[in-house]
């Protein structure tokens, strides 16, 4: 396409979204999202987080040509490019701007009255669990913008069959994952919809697996480039913290195990402190990598989980954590309390799912999900992929996150967001008896 043309179709969409009855909605939600991240912009938190400082010590590092063991590369490469703080936020609050459109068109897609459509935008630009992240300087406003766009791409491939679609939504779970190493649960879906794929519409099968291969072969080659430089196979020395973490939290770190003698007498030194911040629990993780080296660090956790790894999932001071941390509300960071920001009092205004409602809102969807099936006669591919990402992403939580549930959970919230709003569809349709109308694709 010639420049001249794609300048022509810009000019012609905007004149059309300014003017159509098509996008009289969209443009309200794009004034209620502009009075929102102003408020969030005068009033919202500072752009200074706990993680903040983490992000711009792994840019220093690519700029001296090597990568990070905590952080994956796209944030610091993001910080890079936008150079300094007010950059940063600009680009975030224009990418998040880009993938409200995106989330409109996924909500007609899949064929949402428009009424909740309208209720989900407005919740979408105005709730803090998504635009409290846009003021920060952390991965999660990418995370939340970029799923947008994702989700979009997703539904249109396999609602139309274009190979562009699919193309664009496998790369952008590549940018995800390199994005937050916690999205390498994004993985299951390309799986799923691949086995679907095989037993529904084989001829798709070639042109669908290319980008899926490419995607695993970027990842494949970044966890290389991570092994040349600290001896692990893996993108990210996160896991093994957040599992030594929850280990020493539980007194089951096994320090006869460990060969070093220094790293040795280094843990047993500390093995019986027990820290009132959790933070302490990290700190302590990270200077063992600092000191020893990361391979020391996962040979620990990894000697600790040996043959142990069920007694330690199911130990009574873990079920009770994973308890605790299911009361966490979704979407709502530990940075939200740390806040000294005005903003950081708004959030008593606006209801949050916690993890203990999200499952029953899981549980109902999977109900309707087979209720389809059953009288259709059709997988509901689409409802399958939201139900199946979020499921898993909520199961590989409870197995490896120490705490702070509410903001990790942020990669999958888009989704969670479509599923309540197909919930409350069938509600509507239920009280008005019309629940036969109720689609699900």
């Amino acid at each position: 396409m010639k420049v001249s043309d794609l300048k022509k179709n810009i000019t012609c969409f905007l004149i059309r979204f300014i003017k159509s009855e098509e996008y009289k909605h969209l443009r309200i939600v794009y004034m209620i999202a502009l009075i929102s991240s102003i408020t969030v912009i005068l009033l919202g938190p500072s752009y200074v987080i706990g993680d903040t400082e983490s992000y711009y010590s792994a840019k220093e590092k690519i700029l001296t040509g090597s990568f990070d063991h905590l952080r994956t590369p796209l944030y610091p490469v993001f910080l890079l490019i936008t150079y300094n703080w007010r950059i940063t936020t600009f680009f975030q609050y224009l990418i998040f701007f880009v993938s409200i459109f995106y989330l409109y068109r996924t909500f007609k897609i899949i064929k949402t009255s428009p009424r909740l459509i309208f209720i989900a935008m407005v919740i979408y630009v105005c709730h803090p669990a998504f635009m409290y992240y846009q003021n920060l300087g952390g991965t999660e406003a990418l995370c939340i913008s970029l799923s947008s766009i994702f989700i979009y791409h997703l539904v249109t491939y396999i609602r139309n069959e274009k190979i562009l679609n699919c193309w664009i939504f496998h790369i952008i779970i590549l940018f995800l994952i390199l994005l937050k190493p916690g999205c390498v649960f994004l993985l299951s879906i390309p799986v799923i919809l691949l086995i679907y794929l095989f037993f529904t519409k084989r001829k798709l099968i070639v042109s669908y697996t290319l980008p899926f291969l490419l995607v695993l072969l970027f990842i494949g080659g970044y966890g290389l480039c991570i092994k040349k430089t600290y001896d692990i196979y893996s993108i990210s020395s996160v896991s093994d913290i957040n599992l030594y973490w929850m280990l020493r939290e539980r007194n089951k770190i096994n320090v006869d195990s460990i060969k070093n003698n220094d790293v040795k007498n280094f843990v047993s030194d500390k093995v019986d402190v027990k820290y009132e911040n959790y933070a302490e629990y990290y700190a302590e993780a990270d200077s063992i990598i600092n000191q020893y080296g990361w391979k020391e660090l996962h040979s620990i956790v990894q000697s600790s989980l040996k043959n142990n790894h069920i007694p330690v999932l199911f130990d009574n001071s873990n079920i009770r954590k994973m308890q605790k941390n299911m009361y966490d509300p979704l979407g709502k960071s530990v940075f939200f309390c740390d806040s000294q920001s005005i903003f950081s009092k708004f959030d008593n205004y606006f209801f949050f799912l916690t993890f203990y409602q999200l499952i029953l809102v899981l549980f109902f969807y999977f109900f309707l999900i087979i209720k389809h099936i059953y009288i259709v006669r059709k997988i509901p591919i689409i409802s399958v992929l939201f139900f199946s990402c979020v499921s898993v992403h909520l199961f590989s939580l409870i197995l490896t996150a120490p705490n702070d549930y509410g903001r990790l959970i942020i990669p999958s919230l888009l989704v969670i967001l479509i599923i309540c709003m197909q919930c409350l569809e069938w509600f509507v349709l239920f009280i008005q008896k019309k629940e036969k109308n109720f689609i699900l694709l």
